[in-house]
């Protein structure tokens, strides 16, 4: 399991799989929950092999999103001096 920021969300790595008996394994994956919206969340993936034996191994990652990094302000205007008389609108 594993805390990133929304902009480091890791793509999803190439998983394999080993057997005592079995050389021709096929992982199978799925994004089984997404509920990241507006850059915060959490996404859960799942990995899982059946070998010709019928056993089964299944791995999860959970990845929860967060934004922990505050909003800039852009056009901000900068402070200025005025006369009374000349107060900007």
């Amino acid at each position: 399991d594993v805390t990133v920021e929304c902009d480091a969300i890791p793509t999803v790595p190439t998983v394999t799989a080993t057997d005592n008996c079995d050389m021709t394994l096929t992982v199978s994956y799925s994004e089984t929950s997404n509920t990241v919206v507006d850059g915060v969340g959490v996404i859960v993936r799942e990995w899982t092999v059946t070998d010709n034996g019928g056993n089964t191994t299944t791995d999860t990652q959970t990845i929860t999103v967060i934004d922990s990094k505050d909003p800039i302000l852009v056009g901000v205007p900068a402070d200025v001096t005025v006369e009374c008389d000349a107060i900007p609108t």
